[in-house]
């Protein structure tokens, strides 16, 4: 399923060593979508 959405949004990245935070958020400041990447 495709779904387009037309919104403003800022992508935050954060890097901590082997672990990648990325958080989503709206122009409104709400998180819409974040997700952590872990590296062995």
């Amino acid at each position: 399923m495709v779904e387009s959405l037309s919104k403003l949004a800022s992508v935050v990245v954060d890097i901590d060593g082997r672990r990648l935070d990325v958080t989503t958020l709206s122009s409104e400041g709400q998180t819409l979508d974040s997700y952590t990447l872990l590296k062995d």
